[in-house]
């Protein structure tokens, strides 16, 4: 090998390394929620879900009135997009989505990994949340579906603190 190209695959290993050792520590910054705060955040999440459904249900009775576009009763509002939903469930997710949106290559496979891990696992439990509550379960059946959620949220420990 050339001492050119030696110098020159040395100077990129050099460059690598100083970047990795500029990385932030993603894993220092301060998301952890209370137990308390995952119950409102869960609440909230069972209201927009509610208005979604009776918004639905209210297509039955508008559906063939007459006019142009889909029946009034679908025009509920503000709500969340499923990832908003997952990042407002789990701060986690939202802290290393901005890492990686603000700068990406700072994130390393770990980050990246944890990223896509966590924001699947929320975003799957939400589903089923919504589930039961589209499924016109009873109020019963959606409270411990709440309860379920928020309680499975905060026995994540590396996402809560104490209160």
């Amino acid at each position: 090998m050339s001492e050119k190209n030696k110098n020159g695959n040395l100077k990129i290993v050099e460059a690598q390394t100083k970047n990795k050792q500029e990385q932030p520590e993603v894993a220092a910054k301060n998301y952890k929620i209370t137990r308390s705060e995952i119950a409102g955040r869960v609440r909230n999440i069972r209201q927009q879900f509610e208005m979604i459904r009776d918004a639905y249900q209210g297509t039955l009775f508008d559906i063939a009135c007459e006019g142009v576009g889909p029946p009034q009763s679908l025009y509920f509002g503000n709500i969340k997009l499923p990832d908003e939903l997952t990042r407002l469930l789990n701060p986690e997710v939202d802290t290393l989505y901005q890492e990686f949106m603000n700068a990406p290559e700072h994130l390393g496979w770990d980050d990246t990994h944890r990223l896509y891990s966590y924001a699947t696992e929320t975003a799957f439990q939400i589903g089923v949340f919504f589930g039961v509550i589209m499924t016109d379960d009873s109020p019963a059946a959606i409270d411990k579906a709440e309860k379920g959620l928020a309680y499975a949220t905060a026995a994540k420990s590396w996402l809560v603190k104490e209160e």
